[in-house]
């Protein structure tokens, strides 16, 4: 066995691999890396078994757990501790900041012997030693606590490796949310474009997600739940961070402020602080020696009444967090922050109204408002002519806007979902040129003037149809019909060029055009069904990229050649495949061994049916149906080779009854071949052939057991496509139905 560990660069993989010989001889290589992408290049290009060292998140507890299968690895090592026996407390706070790692915990385990074995004697209780590294921990960090140098290299390792220095102040930005506090990506990103660390929302999305890859920000799932979590930085990371926000300077956390403090501060955090039982500004604590003059961003987590908004003269960005303790009053005071440009997290069910002063906020940019029982806008708020983002989720008072919102001819986003407006005028909407993110739960119309539009928020809409003038949004990247009463997705849909994302919950019905947009990505969740209205050449190449999990295919062609068979070979999930050939084929369409792995029913249209099965052919089919169309041709005597068949128990036949008669010898003779296979065929199969208008024709001993509902079978007259569910084998009937 070789292990190679902690790898960085897929280079550095190559090498290594390139002097490993190949052979047969049996050896394991165990590789390990922080970095996911690493990770996944490993599992695509040489099938290797993939183990995610991952945390979770216990609810319940409030507390971080390591988890194998179902082994929790940060109980187990707790528990074979020679300490555990005397009086160690699992429950203590810096147990819980290891947060189930298990470097942190064998780090803190050697912290805890170092520290017994310098107090000798004077310890007599374990839960004394913790108490001990636990004040050393909040004090000085993790890097000036001795036992911990190990984990603190790795971490510093971590964080050196960052590819670009606004990584690491991104990164440093993150530590200042409460421990256990969850991060919500959208926020994130959008503090981080406020302060300036960078300067679009597209660059900060790609640092987020470069930080959630390399781990630093862990997307924690529930215990016991593959899809619930929240992003949260660990809390051992927490730590390591906060020392270096202490040695650069960059933001002052008042948790960490120390008396007599002089040095000049640009960031501040103002802690949610459980030792201290007041919120006054009067606070005779190290808060009351800082100089508020120079702050040019304040972010509150505790209450907003400790900060001197009075004083904050160069204001730049005030961030209350939803802060639920504000009152009208204080958004008066906040009126007189000339400076301000970005108000965030303004929140709480004691403010009424926004103040008319807000006109004096003439660099304001950014207006959060969530959660209050404000009912109208100010006229006022026409003025501000440089806001490009106003929030107004959540009020459900909140009953109409203003028509000055027309005025802001700079605003890019706008947010009004779960408010108490029933309908956005028109005349706003048609007005607001630059907007890029519209959150609307009331309606879609007028959005076509709206050619700047990235991104449209209709979750919760109460309208049941999309406009057709969607289609004419050519920037569009984003559309969200989550919990809408939408059902089908219009075919001008076709018109969203640069669509990437589709959230849908209701909607069932996507049309085929949507398949024809090359940046989506996937068949959205819950659509079940495509629809088109005309017919196509081929079988189309982008059916393997969007729709390969579709349990029933039902599609018309002009022609089906070896490449359009291929595709539908490799669906794996395919279990009902409905071909209507709008053109006789030239040659028999040869079906040959492999694939189709799961097909159990094909129902053929056409005019005759020209197709040879070879051997190995759809290896778990039971049933084949054959639907002749009006046909005047030569007979054809051509073998079908339904033989090949080695799991078909029904044939049935269905055609016009007054074409089927001595007077049509090419239908005729073709029944007449399928009907010689199947009577040789190894199995007892059924055989029939139906009328369209009434009756079944007998043609074997077998045929009077057939149930009446084949009449009914695979009556579809316009081409879709359907989602397969988990129906068993028995319920073959209702999947044709449902084709």
């Amino acid at each position: 066995m070789v292990i190679i560990d902690d790898i960085w660069h897929g280079g550095e993989w190559e090498t290594i691999r390139r002097s490993l010989p190949l052979n047969t001889l049996g050896s394991r290589i165990v590789t390990t890396t922080r970095i996911n992408a690493i990770a996944e290049k490993w599992r695509d290009d040489f099938d290797a078994l993939i183990y995610k060292m991952d945390t979770e998140w216990d609810y319940v507890r409030e507390i971080w757990a390591y988890i194998i299968g179902e082994e929790d690895v940060a109980a187990g090592m707790v528990a074979k501790f020679d300490m555990v026996a005397a009086d160690f407390d699992c429950d203590h706070p810096v147990v819980h900041m290891c947060g189930g790692m298990p470097l942190a915990l064998v780090c803190m385990f050697s912290a805890l012997a170092k520290e017994q074995e310098q107090q000798g004697l004077h310890v007599k209780k374990a839960s004394d030693v913790q108490d001990r590294i636990w004040e050393k921990v909040k004090r000085n960090g993790i890097q000036n606590t001795p036992g911990f140098e190990p984990l603190v290299e790795s971490l510093q390792l971590g964080y050196i490796h960052l590819p670009h220095h606004m990584l690491k102040t991104c990164l440093l930005y993150c530590c200042i949310y409460p421990e256990g506090r969850e991060i919500k990506r959208g926020h994130l990103m959008r503090r981080w474009t406020a302060e300036r660390f960078v300067c679009k929302e597209e660059i900060a999305k790609g640092y987020f997600e470069e930080l959630v890859n390399r781990g630093l920000i862990p997307f924690v799932k529930k215990r016991y739940s593959q899809n619930y979590g929240k992003y949260r930085v660990h809390p051992v990371m927490r730590n390591f961070l906060r020392c270096k926000l202490r040695e650069d300077n960059f933001i002052t956390c008042s948790s960490d402020i120390p008396a007599s403090y002089a040095c000049r501060i640009r960031l501040l955090c103002i802690d949610e602080d459980p030792m201290s039982d007041s919120d006054s500004v009067t606070d005779d604590g190290p808060m009351s020696e800082i100089d508020w003059s120079h702050i040019r961003s304040l972010v509150v987590f505790g209450s907003a009444r400790r900060a001197r908004l009075g004083q904050l003269k160069c204001l730049r960005v005030l961030d209350l967090q939803f802060n639920e303790g504000l009152e009208n009053d204080d958004l008066k005071d906040m009126c007189g922050l000339f400076r301000v440009r970005h108000l965030f997290g303004l929140r709480g069910r004691f403010i009424s109204e926004i103040p008319p002063e807000i006109r004096g906020l003439q660099h304001l940019e950014t207006l959060e408002v969530r959660g209050t029982r404000i009912t109208g806008l100010p006229v006022e708020i026409g003025k501000l002519q440089h806001l490009k983002n106003l929030d107004l989720k959540q009020n459900e008072y909140l009953k109409e806007v203003p028509r000055v919102i027309r005025d802001l001819q700079h605003l890019e986003n706008l947010s009004l979902n779960t408010t108490g407006i029933t309908e956005l005028p028109r005349e706003i909407i048609t007005r607001l040129p630059q907007l890029r993110s519209l959150d609307d739960h009331t309606t879609a119309s007028g959005v076509a003037n709206l050619q700047n539009l990235e991104s449209l928020n209709l979750k919760g809409t109460s309208i049941t149809k999309l406009p057709s003038e969607i289609g004419k949004l050519q920037h569009l990247e984003s559309l969200n019909l989550f919990f809408s009463l939408v059902k089908r997705i219009p075919r001008e849909i076709e018109g969203l060029k640069k669509l990437k994302s589709l959230v849908t919950d209701g909607v069932t019905v996507l049309a085929w055009e949507a398949a024809k947009l090359s940046g989506l990505l996937g068949l959205p969740e819950g659509v079940c069904q495509i629809w088109k209205n005309s017919d196509v050449m081929r079988i189309p190449w982008w059916i393997k990229d969007h729709f390969n999990d579709l349990g029933t295919l039902d599609i018309r062609v002009c022609k089906l050649e070896e490449d359009g068979l291929k595709i539908l070979r490799e669906m794996s999930n395919l279990k009902v495949l409905v071909l209507y050939f709008e053109v006789v084929p030239r040659e028999p369409v040869a079906i040959r061994g492999g694939g189709f792995p799961r097909l159990m029913k094909l129902t053929i249209y056409s005019r005759v049916p020209r197709v040879f099965f070879q051997e190995g052919a759809m290896p778990m089919l039971e049933w084949l149906v054959i639907v002749f169309q009006f046909y005047a041709g030569p007979p054809n005597r051509d073998p079908v080779g339904i033989n090949h068949l080695t799991k078909l128990s029904v044939v049935e036949i269905r055609c016009e009854e007054k074409w089927y008669s001595t007077d049509t010898p090419c239908i005729s003779a073709t029944i007449d071949v399928l009907r010689e296979e199947a009577w040789e065929h190894r199995n007892d199969v059924l055989f029939s052939v139906t009328a369209y208008s009434s009756g079944t024709y007998a043609a074997n001993k077998n045929s009077a057991d057939i149930l009446e509902e084949v009449n009914d079978a695979c009556s579809s007259e316009t081409g879709e496509f359907e989602r397969g569910g988990e129906q068993q084998q028995g319920e073959m009937e209702e999947e044709g139905s449902q084709a």
